[in-house]
Formats: structure tokens, C-alpha cells, sequence
């Protein structure tokens, strides 16, 4: 239905705005609930793969935390969000799933990306006429929140942009957009760079860096290594930009960010950990996962009962609120999602496999990047997941239609 498809466009291109529009509701959440209703309403066909009767299943799980949390209200609004953006990634899945779907759905989160990325960086470069004073939401250190409500939240949704749009332009997908369209992807997928770097979002930094440095072990060639020689030619004039927008406070912010997060880690000095914020992660999830080891402590169970934050990690936190039960599934669902990237090409290339192949490394850096945020409640991990569920069907069609077409051929000689 072209309504929508039309919805769902505006639910992407206001992804990254992050202010509520009425009680609890951000305008992408609004567009969001929309279409889920015409969906339901108009009986839109849903397309469940594997990956999504996974999650379907999860979910499923995820309910009778409301009968073992001690905070009731906070694991209401952690299943409710969880629910809800399942739902919206379904019916992007059923609404996109065809070759100008794909191409329409990646440069619509592109164009997001980018107006997102621009609103930042002009949030940054200005004193006191920025784009958070207009709209009323404050500063944060004079980070580029932009239409975010903080800098980390712009870190974590430009690590999945960059993670979602750059393999276009490294793989042979690359060949049904225009020309024009792969300049845009190329210049929006190096602002996605740029604006996490100006973040200071540490974990989604670490996700980016560890899924650059893993594209190029594996995809090491002379694209590859142009693309690198480039980037390492205008890293100087970056550093350039960062400092003449105010990047004193950036650095500084990401040395306290290492300090207090990662410095027992990377010196090892367990003693130092136990009392950094991560160490206090670590002991919160693993008392709690002692105290209901089966079911846990329920989704949002932690925040206000066992410590006064959530924790801070995805894979700590699932331990803790869902107990092994509940990590054996979000095991399960990962893995699922890890199978969709590899679609072995038949007779020729693929130019969908091509895209989940450069997709990959990318995604790997995500996962290690999520040992420290919660991607579950991310409305861009949802876009990301519809993205890579559409381009392996994609990439499943296109080989059932090379061998159909084999097969009618060699009927024909016969």
C-alpha cells in the first residue's frame, strides 16, 4: 500500500529526532504507531523469516517479566518499546521487500542520516543559536546533538547508519542506484564517520573502528586499500575540522570517557575496574543473575531496585533481566541474524550478497560496541534489521530466479 510506504518513509526520516511532540511520544514514534495501525487495519500481509519468528518468540518470553520485576512502570515502558519496534521492522520488511523498496528504504535512512548529521554540525559550530537552544532542549557539553537528545544517542544511530549505508558503495550493489545516488550514499556514509567521531560516543567509536578494521582484513583489495589511502590522506584535515569546531572538549571528553570506562581494561588492573563503570556493571549483573538465574530479574527489572542506573551493556543486561532462559534465546535471535549475511551466489553475481558480505564486518563492530549500550530499545537497530532481512530475501530471489532460468534453458536444449 503506497499510504504506507509513505508512513513508513516519514517514521525513517524522523528517526533522529528525539523530542517528544506530545506526553511520551517523539514524531517518529507517532509515524511509527500510524502504520502499525494501517497495517492491522488495511490486514497488510506481514513477512516473518526466521530471524523475526525468533524475535516473535523472545518477545513472547519478554512478557512474564511483568510478573517477576519490582519496577513495574520501567518494564512496561522496556516492553512496550521492545514490542513496538519489532512491529515497525515487520511491516518495513512486508512494505519494502522488492529491489525499488530496498533502493527507496536506504536512501531514505540516508537522507535522515544526513539532515541529522548537518543540524549537528551546525548545532556544534554555534554559540547560543543552535539548533538544540531552538527547540528548546539545552546543551550537553557542547556536543552535536542535533535533533538527539545527547550526544550518545547521536554516536549509537550513526555507527548503524554508517554500518547500513557504506556497503552500498563498496559492493555491487552499488550498480542500481544512480550516480548521483552513490555520491550521496559515499558523502553521508563519511558524515556518519565524522559526526560519531564529534559524539564522543566511545562505544560507538570502538564499533566503527573494530568494524573498519575487520572490512579491510577481509576484504582486502585494490578498492579496499584506494578507499583507505584516501581516508588517510583527509584524516589531517578532519583533525582540522574537529579543532576549529570546538574539539578541546571533544578529546577531552573522550580521554574521561576512556578513563572511567575502559582504563582497568586496557591496563589491566582489575583493582582499578572493580570501582570504574563498567566494573560496577559487571558485579550488578552477575549479583543479580546469581539471585534468579533461570528467568532473571525481569526486563527492566534492575534500574531503581538492584542499582540506581540500568546496565550498561546489552549482553549483561539480557544475563541479568532474562536469566539463562532468556539469554539462550537472544543467543538464538543474534545468531539468526548472523546467518542472513551469507547467501552463497548461483550462477554469477549477487548484488545482494554482495551488499550483506560488506555488511558484515560492519555488523560485527556493532556487536562489540552493544557489549556496552542497549541496542534493543534503538529505533535504528530496527531500520538496520529490516534492512539486511529485505536484502537477504532479495539476494534468495535472485538465485531462485537464476537457477529457474538454468533449469528452463537446459529443458529447452533437452
Amino acid at each position: 500500500m503506497r499510504l504506507l510506504q509513505v508512513i513508513l518513509a516519514l517514521f525513517v526520516l524522523t528517526s533522529t529526532f528525539r523530542f517528544n511532540v506530545m506526553p511520551a511520544t517523539t514524531i517518529s514514534q507517532f509515524f511509527g504507531y500510524a502504520a502499525v495501525l494501517l497495517s492491522v487495519v488495511c490486514l497488510n500481509k506481514v513477512v516473518l523469516n526466521h530471524t523475526l519468528k525468533i524475535f516473535l518468540l523472545f518477545i513472547g518470553f519478554l512478557s512474564i517479566s511483568f510478573f517477576l520485576t519490582k519496577n513495574l512502570p520501567w518494564t512496561a515502558v522496556s516492553f512496550i518499546a521492545v514490542s513496538y519496534f519489532f512491529l515497525v521492522s515487520a511491516t518495513l520488511v512486508s512494505s519494502f521487500c522488492s529491489e525499488n523498496g530496498f533502493r527507496n528504504l536506504v536512501l531514505i535512512f540516508a537522507s535522515a542520516t544526513c539532515i541529522s548529521s548537518v543540524i549537528g554540525l551546525y548545532d556544534l559550530s554555534t554559540v547560543g543559536t543552535g539548533a538544540q537552544q531552538l527547540i528548546g532542549m539545552g546543551y550537553e557539553n557542547r556536543l552535536p546533538s542535533g535533533t538527539f537528545k545527547n550526544g550518545g544517542q547521536a554516536g549509537s544511530y550513526m555507527m548503524v547508519a554508517f554500518a547500513s549505508i557504506f556497503p552500498v558503495v563498496m559492493s555491487d550493489l552499488k550498480k542500481k542506484f544512480s550516480i548521483f545516488q552513490r555520491l550521496f550514499l559515499f558523502v553521508v556514509s563519511i558524515l556518519a564517520v565524522v559526526y560519531t567521531l564529534l559524539s564522543a560516543k566511545m562505544a560507538s567509536l570502538v564499533g566503527i573502528v573494530c568494524g573498519i578494521v575487520f572490512f579491510i582484513l577481509l576484504r582486502l583489495n585494490l578498492r579496499v586499500i584506494i578507499v583507505s589511502a584516501i581516508s588517510l590522506f583527509l584524516l589531517p584535515k578532519l583533525l582540522d575540522i574537529i579543532s576549529a569546531l570546538g574539539g578541546g572538549k571533544i578529546i577531552d571528553r573522550l580521554l574521561n570517557k576512556y578513563y572511567s570506562r575502559l582504563g582497568g581494561f586496557a591496563e589491566l588492573d582489575f583493582g582499578v575496574l572493580q570501582n570504574e563503570f563498567f566494573g560496577d556493571n559487571i558485579s550488578t549483573a552477575l549479583s543479580v543473575f546469581n539471585r534468579f538465574p533461570l528467568f532473571g530479574s525481569g526486563l527492566g527489572g534492575v534500574k531503581g531496585v538492584y542499582n540506581h542506573y540500568e546496565i550498561h551493556s546489552t549482553y549483561l543486561m539480557i544475563l541479568a533481566e532474562t536469566g539463562l532462559v532468556g539469554s539462550i534465546l537472544y543467543v538464538s535471535l543474534m545468531l539468526s541474524l548472523t546467518f542472513l549475511f551469507f547467501v552463497k551466489n548461483r550462477f554469477g553475481s549477487n548484488p545482494y550478497s554482495s551488499y550483506l558480505k560488506n555488511a558484515f564486518p560492519l555488523f560485527v563492530g556493532m556487536v562489540v560496541s552493544w557489549s556496552y549500550t542497549f541496542h534493543l530499545r534503538k529505533r535504528e537497530f530496527y531500520i538496520f534489521l529490516a534492512i539486511i532481512i529485505i536484502a537477504n530475501i532479495l539476494a534468495k530471489r535472485v538465485n531462485r530466479m537464476r537457477i529457474n532460468s538454468w533449469n528452463n534453458h537446459q529443458l529447452a536444449l533437452d
